[in-house]
């Protein structure tokens, strides 16, 4: 039952999102349903759901409910934070995303800022991902690289950072990938 209402709630966002420039109103029942759920969705799973449902829609709207699960207590909870910041278009999401790829103690609430900034290729955000480049976690590093390479024919910082990887990251897997990249 569980997997099914996160699909749903996946799916509605996803149809707001895709309903907003057809059918604003229809788009805009769906958001308020979902922002409606938050405070009926306490267990960490309904939480989770809340959130994946709001990063779909893409919605300016939705952003001060995802900010506030950002920075929650739970590991997790703040993944899914960061992850549904991905759509939103609002320029303080970088500041947030870039926060939390250079600052949480979570190398996976890391991944998932690193992940989400890969949705937007802003230079705020490709700057964060250049200074995680040399984070302790190697998950982290290797999440940073992938990133970097969507921006390596039009960034020459972001090639100067992979050139980098390729010879002074201290995973040998990592130093391959970056050289393969290179290619």
């Amino acid at each position: 039952e569980e997997a099914s209402t996160r699909q749903a709630f996946l799916g509605l966002g996803a149809y707001a999102n895709r309903l907003s420039a057809v059918d604003p109103d229809r788009s805009e029942s769906l958001l308020s349903f979902l922002l409606s759920s938050e405070h009926r969705h306490d267990a960490p799973a309904g939480r989770l759901m809340f959130l994946d449902g709001l990063g779909n829609t893409g919605a300016r709207r939705c952003l001060d409910a995802v900010l506030r699960c950002a920075t929650d207590g739970d590991e997790e909870v703040r993944v899914h934070a960061l992850m549904a910041l991905r759509l939103i278009p609002d320029p303080g999401v970088e500041a947030r995303l870039s926060e939390a790829l250079l600052g949480d103690p979570s190398v996976q609430v890391r991944i998932a800022a690193a992940r989400s900034l890969s949705f937007r290729a802003t230079p705020e955000g490709r700057e964060a991902l250049r200074g995680a480049a040399s984070h302790p976690d190697a998950e982290v590093r290797e999440c940073v690289l992938e990133t970097l390479a969507s921006a390596l024919p039009d960034d020459a910082e972001a090639r100067h950072v992979v050139e980098l990887m390729s010879t002074q990251d201290p995973s040998a897997d990592l130093r391959a990938a970056a050289l393969d990249l290179l290619r």
